[in-house]
C-alpha cells in the first residue's frame, strides 16, 4: 500500500474519530446533567421551581467540568507517550493524573448512575415496594382478624340473624298470600270484561243483521244482560225495544260510546276488593308475636288498586323492625368491631390504590406512588398498633414498621445507593455501576484519539520542530 493511501485512510480514521467525539460529548453532558439535577433536586434549600431550574444549571457546569477534565486525562495520557517515545506505563500515567480522574469518575459515574437508576430501574423499584405494601396490608388484615375474635358475640350474633331471616321469611309469605288475593281478583275483573264483550258483540249483531228487525226483541234481550252486568248502560232515549230497522247505525254508535265509557267505569281495580285472605293475617299475626311494634294490617276495603302501596308501606315497616333485631350492645364489644370496621375499609381503601397504581400506570414514578406508599405505611402502623391495644395483651409477629427509608426519599443519592447495593442480584445493578465507569473511558478513549490524530499531523508538517507536548492543549 502506498504511503499516499495510507495517508488518506488515515484521515478520514481521523476525521470519523473526531465527528464520533463530537456526537459522544453531548450524550455524556445530556446524562451527566439530567443525573446530577435529580440528585441536586431535593437538597438545594429553595423550594420550587427555583430548586428545579438551579439544581440543572449546577449540572450542567458539573457535566462540562467532566467533559474538560476527560480531555484533560487524555492529553496527559498523549503527552506522557510523546515524552516517554511510546513506551509510557500506564502506573506512571495513573501517578500523574489520578487525581483529575478521581473527579472525573465522582461527577460522571454518580451522575451517570442516577440517570440510569430513574430509566431502568426506578420504576421496577417502586414496583416491587407497591406489591409488598399491598402484601403486608393484606397479611395484617388477617392478623387483626385472627387476635380480635369474638366467639360470644359471634355466636349470639348468629343466633339473631337466624331469627332476623325466619322473620324476612314470614313477610315475603305474606306479600306472596296478598298477591294472590290480588291476582284472583283481577282474574275476575278480566273475566267480567271478556263477558261483557261478548253480550256486546252479540248485541251487536243482532241489530246489524238485515234479515232481522234491528233493535228487536232478541237484540232487546242481549240489552238487558248488558244493563244487569254494566249498573249505569241505559236505554237512549225515543228508543223502544220493538223493531225498528231505522238509523241502525247512529244507534249503533251511541251505545258503543256509552258501553265503552260505562265498562271503564264499572271495570276498574278500584271496584274490586282485595282485602287480606286469612293466609295473609296468619303470617301477618305470626310476625306481630315476635314484633310488638308492628300495627296491624288493615283487613277491610282494601281495593285491589290501593293494595300494592299498603303492602309496601306495611313490609317496608316490617323490616324496618327486622333490622332492629340485633345482639344487645351490653354483649356487643363496641370498640373491637368498630375498629375491625374501620381498619377494613382503610387497608382495602389502600390495596385499591395501589392497585390503580400498578395496573394503570405504564411506567411508575415517584410522583405518582410514594404519597401513596406513605399513606399506606402509616395505615399499616397505626391499625397494628391500635389492634395490639385492643387485644388485651397479645402481640403479632408483624414488624411494626414497614416504611423504607431508602424508598420514601428514593431521590436521595445515599439511598439508591443502598438500593443497588440490596439489589446486587440484578443485572441492571451491574450495569448502573459499570456503565458509569464505561462512559469515562470511552470519552477518554475519544479525546486520546483525536488528540493523537492531532499529534501525528502535527509531526508530519514542516514545522515539525515547533511540536510540544504543551500544544495538544489547545484546540
Amino acid at each position: 500500500m502506498s504511503n499516499k493511501t495510507h495517508s488518506e485512510f488515515q484521515a478520514t480514521s481521523d476525521t470519523a474519530a473526531f465527528y464520533a467525539l463530537l456526537c459522544l460529548i453531548p450524550i455524556f453532558v445530556i446524562v451527566v446533567t439530567y443525573g446530577w439535577g435529580r440528585i441536586l433536586q431535593p437538597i438545594l434549600p429553595v423550594e420550587s421551581p427555583w430548586n428545579v431550574v438551579l439544581a440543572y444549571f449546577a449540572a450542567v457546569f458539573l457535566a462540562l467540568a467532566g467533559v474538560v477534565l476527560a480531555k484533560v486525562i487524555a492529553a496527559d495520557r498523549v503527552q506522557l507517550s510523546i515524552e516517554a517515545q511510546g513506551k509510557a506505563k500506564l502506573s506512571t500515567w495513573m501517578a500523574r493524573c489520578w487525581a483529575y480522574l478521581l473527579v472525573l469518575l465522582t461527577i460522571s459515574a454518580l451522575g451517570t448512575a442516577r440517570t440510569i437508576f430513574a430509566v431502568s430501574q426506578a420504576s421496577d423499584v417502586l414496583s416491587n415496594e407497591l406489591s409488598q405494601t399491598g402484601t403486608e396490608l393484606r397479611t395484617l388484615q388477617a392478623t387483626i382478624d385472627a387476635m380480635l375474635k369474638t366467639p360470644e358475640y359471634d355466636v349470639r350474633l348468629g343466633e339473631y340473624k337466624a331469627r332476623r331471616l325466619k322473620l324476612d321469611s314470614l313477610v315475603a309469605q305474606f306479600e306472596i298470600e296478598m298477591e294472590k288475593v290480588r291476582q284472583i281478583e283481577l282474574t275476575k275483573l278480566d273475566d267480567g270484561i271478556a263477558n261483557v264483550d261478548k253480550l256486546w258483540e252479540q248485541f251487536k249483531i243482532e241489530v246489524e243483521n238485515p234479515q232481522l228487525c234491528g233493535f228487536g226483541p232478541a237484540a232487546n234481550q242481549y240489552f238487558k244482560a248488558l244493563q244487569d252486568a254494566l249498573p249505569g248502560f241505559q236505554r237512549l232515549a225515543g228508543n223502544s225495544g220493538q223493531c225498528d230497522k231505522n238509523n241502525k247505525a247512529a244507534v249503533l254508535e251511541s251505545y258503543s260510546k256509552q258501553f265503552a265509557s260505562v265498562k271503564t267505569s264499572v271495570f276498574t281495580q278500584s271496584k274490586y276488593n282485595c282485602a287480606p285472605s286469612m293466609a295473609a293475617l296468619q303470617r301477618w299475626s305470626d310476625l306481630q308475636r315476635a314484633l310488638p311494634d308492628l300495627e296491624s294490617v288493615q283487613i277491610t276495603a282494601v281495593t285491589c288498586d290501593k293494595m300494592p302501596l299498603i303492602v309496601k308501606e306495611n313490609t317496608a315497616h316490617a323490616r324496618s323492625l327486622i333490622e332492629k333485631i340485633t345482639v344487645p350492645e351490653s354483649e356487643t364489644p363496641v370498640a373491637i368491631l368498630e375498629f375491625k370496621k374501620r381498619s377494613s375499609q382503610e387497608i382495602q381503601q389502600q390495596l385499591t390504590e395501589i392497585d390503580e397504581i400498578v395496573v394503570n400506570s405504564g411506567k411508575i414514578t415517584s410522583d405518582k406512588a410514594l404519597p401513596v406508599l406513605r399513606k399506606s405505611w402509616e395505615t399499616y402502623r397505626k391499625n397494628l398498633a391500635e389492634s395490639e391495644s385492643l387485644s388485651g395483651g397479645k402481640k403479632s409477629n408483624l414488624p411494626k414498621d414497614i416504611k423504607r427509608e431508602e424508598v420514601e426519599n428514593i431521590e436521595n443519592l445515599t439511598n439508591i445507593i443502598r438500593i443497588l447495593v440490596s439489589r446486587w442480584d440484578n443485572f441492571m445493578t451491574y450495569l448502573t455501576v459499570f456503565a458509569a465507569v464505561i462512559m469515562d473511558l470511552i470519552l477518554i478513549a475519544f479525546f486520546k484519539r483525536h488528540l493523537s490524530s492531532r499529534v501525528r499531523k502535527a509531526e508530519a508538517s514542516p514545522y515539525d520542530d515547533y511540536v510540544s507536548g504543551d500544544n495538544i492543549f489547545n484546540g
